[in-house]
């Protein structure tokens, strides 16, 4: 798999759909994740950013899903590619409540980090 798939994976593994921001169909429904996809070079971090997008005017389901997320990454984790590994890790600040410009709209970022790593 390649590090754009296993990192697409990653954020597709919650039970939601998961789509690069710039690649959201326009008529997508709630819930839902839009993540930025950056590929660092080998040994270098990279910052990436993904906003949980919620339906309601309530953020306990942003806060839920983000919650899922730092659980699953936890200390770090670790994702195979064709290439070598990747590490993600949380990003400070992990979670940001953010205006989603709607009543019936909720939309919070999370923050990581993830450092591409060579197969030993």
């Amino acid at each position: 798999m390649t590090a754009e798939g296993a990192i697409h994976a990653f954020w597709a593994s919650f039970g939601v759909p998961a789509y690069e921001k710039h690649a959201v169909p326009e008529d997508t429904a709630f819930p839902y994740i839009a993540y930025s996809l950056a590929c660092g070079a080998m040994g270098e971090e990279t910052g990436m950013t993904a906003d949980l997008y919620c339906g309601g005017s309530s953020r306990l389901a942003c806060h839920a899903l983000a919650s899922e997320i730092e659980a699953s990454i936890g200390g770090g984790r670790l994702l195979a590619c064709d290439k070598g590994t990747i590490w993600l890790r949380r990003a400070s600040p992990f979670l940001t409540a953010e205006d989603a410009g709607g009543r019936d709209l909720c939309r919070s970022t999370v923050r990581i980090t993830a450092m591409f790593l060579t197969r030993v």
